[in-house]
């Protein structure tokens, strides 16, 4: 990732705790982009559009992962594989016994 900037109209209320802008330049990861993902959930299909998947291999698991995406009139992407846009809520938690 490069030159990355948050924008848009609630931006301004993610400082100071979040990473608002370059912070994540430099890093590098395996992302991609999908027009559908749909997955079995108690025993329904679920279908997402317009989603950012991410690549993991953590704790054994090794696969593609949506991490923002739209479903019904939950939003979070905007535009397509070429240009897309997402805003959404991620946090990143560590236990130890």
């Amino acid at each position: 990732m490069a030159n990355g900037v948050a924008t848009g109209p609630a931006c301004g209320n993610l400082v100071p705790t979040a990473l608002v802008g370059g912070e994540w330049d430099g890093f590098t990861g395996s992302w991609g982009f999908a027009d559908t993902y749909e997955y079995e959930y108690n025993g329904s299909a679920v279908t997402f559009t317009d989603v950012i998947l991410y690549y993991s291999t953590y704790a054994g698991y090794e696969g593609w992962l949506p991490l923002f995406y739209n479903y019904g009139t939950y939003v979070q992407v905007t535009g397509d594989a070429s240009s897309a846009s997402f805003i959404g809520r991620y946090q990143y938690s560590t236990y130890y016994p």
